[in-house]
């Protein structure tokens, strides 16, 4: 009787599987070396949380603070939080742009999230935009005319940015 022993992986995580002619009787080892693999894949629990450093265009850090750059990923579903806070040398200079720790199955301008800002001494709500499958663009919300609209973030929008300012998001989309 032939047969080998965990001869193929998952195309997803590139776990070990037994295959239907491996033999019966390395069956429990097939299953322990699967669970294993599980186990190490998920760590402590189904999303456990990962840190990651984004990159931002119209928008330098100097002495301001990533507070949390983080992201979870169960399939292809990603979660992702990010929250900033400005320093004296920290400078928003146009659209916030900041990249995805994950590629996004697609992209299109669509709206995926809230954000939160604090610029000034304005408080203040917007959109997190997908602007290509690596990032995401920050907009505040322009509510002065007859309908909701969204406005490129700038450095007196949506007030003028100063230290212990501070943006957040966090988000919910595919990974490709």
């Amino acid at each position: 009787m032939a047969g080998s022993i965990m001869a193929t992986t998952t195309p997803n995580n590139g776990w070990a599987v037994p295959t239907s002619t491996d033999y019966v009787k390395d069956g429990a080892v097939a299953i322990e070396t699967l669970g294993d693999a599980i186990d190490a894949s998920v760590g402590t629990g189904l999303l456990a949380w990962t840190s990651f450093t984004p990159t931002f265009t119209n928008f330098s850090l100097g002495n301001g603070t990533i507070q949390r750059a983080r992201y979870a990923k169960l399939g292809k579903t990603v979660v992702q939080e990010v929250a900033i806070l400005l320093g004296s040398t920290s400078s928003v200079t146009g659209l916030i742009t900041v990249s995805l720790p994950v590629t996004a199955a697609y992209a299109g301008g669509r709206t995926i999230w809230t954000n939160h800002m604090f610029a000034g001494t304005a408080t203040s709500v917007g959109s997190v935009n997908m602007a290509t499958t690596t990032t995401v663009q920050m907009f505040a919300l322009n509510t002065a005319g007859t309908y909701t609209s969204n406005v490129s973030t700038s450095s007196t929008i949506p007030g003028t940015w100063t230290t212990s300012n501070y943006f957040s998001y966090q988000m919910t989309y595919e990974a490709a």
